[in-house]
C-alpha cells in the first residue's frame, strides 16, 4: 500500500465533498452527537490541530474512498449547511466550547476571537459578513479562518486486497470509542452481508424495542446466528448445552470463518428466517423486548421447538409477554421483590450481567426453556399460582 500526505482547506473539502464515497465498513453517518459537532469545529477556528482524514484512491486523488474520517467529514459539512445525510443537525449553531468542572469551566472564554458569533450558524455569519454591521468584520475573519483551516489529508493507493482497508480501518480507531457492532460492520464476507443486510433488517428484529443507533440489531443477528450455528454444528446434549460465549472475538472468528456460505449453513440460515418470520406472525408487539440478550434468548427457544409438532408460536408469544410482565414488576419492586419470583430475580442477573458469556446464556436458555415447559401444563407462571392460593 502506498501513502502520499497533503493538506486541504475546508474550502477544498467543501468543494470536493461529492467526490468522496463513504464504503459498507464506515459508522453511519450521523453517530456524533450535536456538542461533539460544535466542539470540532471550536477546536478549528480556535486553529487546533485535528486527526489526519484517510482516503483511498488513484494517486491523481480526483474520486476517493474515506478510510477514516467519516465523523469529522460529516460535521464540518454539516455545520457548512452541505450535508443531506443529517437531517437532524445540518446547518447547526457555532458554539463557544468549553471544558467544564462542575460548576466551573477549566478555560476560561476570555480571547475568543469569536466569543460574540457564538449561537449563529454559518449561513447567518456569512450574511453578517457582507453586512455593514460592527461584528462584520468579525464574521470575515472567521470565515477565512475556518474556510482555509489547513487539513492533513492521507491517501492511500496500490492495494493488493480490499480486505486490508478494513484492517487499516480497525487500527486507526483502536483507541476511539467504536463499539462491537460498528467493528463487525467493518468486516467483509457472506455471513456479515447475511447479518447487516438481510436479518438486521427482518420485521421481526426491526421491532424489538432494543437500540437501533450504531448497528445494535446487527450485532444482535450477529449473536443469533453465533448460538444457531453452534446448535446446528453439535449433535450432543440439549440445545441450551451447546451455546457458546459471544464476545466481540467470537463473531469476529464466525464472520471469517465463514466469509463464503456452505450451502448447508445457507439452509440454517433459512430457517433462522422462517423462525423469525414465525415470531413476527405471533407477536402483536415485539417493543416488548428491551434487552437483546431477551431477544436471543426466546430465539434460541424458538429455534429449538420449531419442528415439534405440538410447537404453536402464538403460545410462546404468550408466555413471554406474561414472563416479561412480571419480570419487570419485580425488578421495580428492588429489595421488596416477591419471593416466589425470586427465580425471575436470578433469570434478570443473567441478562444484565456477563450476558454475552457461556454461563448467562446457557443459564438464561435452560431456565427459560423449562419454565415454558411448565406454563404449557399448568397454564400458570411459576409463583403467580401462590397468589392465586393467598
Amino acid at each position: 500500500m502506498r501513502k502520499m500526505v497533503s493538506p486541504w482547506t475546508v474550502e477544498e473539502l467543501s468543494e470536493r465533498f461529492g467526490t468522496i464515497s463513504f464504503p459498507a465498513y464506515q459508522r453511519e453517518p450521523t453517530v456524533w452527537s450535536r456538542a461533539a459537532k460544535q466542539r470540532l469545529i471550536d477546536s478549528m477556528l480556535r486553529e487546533f490541530d485535528i486527526a489526519a482524514f484517510y482516503f483511498y484512491g488513484d494517486r491523481d486523488g480526483e474520486s476517493v474512498e474515506c478510510v477514516d474520517g467519516r465523523q469529522r467529514i460529516g460535521a464540518i459539512m454539516s455545520f457548512l449547511d452541505q450535508n443531506e445525510a443529517d437531517r437532524r443537525d445540518n446547518g447547526f449553531q457555532f458554539q463557544v466550547m468549553n471544558e467544564l468542572n462542575s460548576e466551573d469551566e477549566i478555560y476560561g472564554r476570555e480571547g475568543h476571537p469569536f466569543e460574540t458569533l457564538s449561537g449563529m450558524t454559518y449561513r447567518e455569519i456569512q450574511e453578517l459578513g457582507e453586512s455593514a454591521a460592527p461584528d462584520a468584520a468579525t464574521a470575515r475573519e472567521f470565515l477565512k479562518t475556518l474556510l482555509t483551516y489547513p487539513m492533513t489529508v492521507v491517501l492511500l493507493s496500490d492495494s493488493l486486497a480490499d480486505v486490508e482497508f478494513n484492517l487499516q480501518f480497525t487500527r486507526l480507531n483502536l483507541g476511539t470509542l467504536i463499539n462491537s457492532g460498528e467493528k463487525l460492520h467493518a468486516m467483509v464476507g457472506d455471513l456479515r452481508d447475511v447479518c447487516f443486510d438481510e436479518l438486521a433488517q427482518h420485521a421481526f428484529l426491526r421491532s424489538v424495542g432494543i437500540r437501533t443507533r450504531r448497528f445494535a440489531k446487527a450485532q444482535l443477528a450477529a449473536q443469533i446466528i453465533t448460538q444457531v450455528f453452534a446448535i446446528e454444528s453439535a449433535s450432543d446434549g440439549d440445545v441450551e448445552d451447546r451455546l457458546v460465549r459471544m464476545r466481540y472475538g467470537d463473531l469476529q472468528y464466525l464472520f471469517k470463518k465463514h466469509a463464503r456460505l456452505a450451502d448447508q449453513a445457507r439452509q440454517w440460515i433459512e430457517k433462522l428466517a422462517e423462525v423469525l418470520d414465525g415470531l413476527n406472525a405471533a407477536f402483536e408487539d415485539p417493543g416488548v423486548f428491551r434487552s437483546q440478550a431477551m431477544v436471543l434468548s426466546v430465539v434460541v427457544l424458538a429455534y429449538d421447538l420449531w419442528e415439534q409438532d405440538e410447537f404453536d408460536p402464538a403460545e410462546l408469544a404468550t408466555f413471554v409477554e406474561i414472563w416479561l410482565e412480571r419480570l419487570g414488576q419485580q425488578v421495580k419492586k428492588g429489595l421488596r421483590y416477591d419471593g416466589q419470583y425470586e427465580y425471575l430475580l436470578e433469570f434478570n442477573l443473567h441478562v444484565t450481567q456477563a450476558s454475552v458469556e457461556r454461563k448467562a446464556v446457557n443459564s438464561r436458555a435452560k431456565m427459560l426453556k423449562e419454565e415454558f415447559a411448565a406454563w404449557r401444563k399448568t397454564g400458570v407462571l411459576r409463583g403467580d399460582d401462590e397468589v392465586v392460593r393467598s
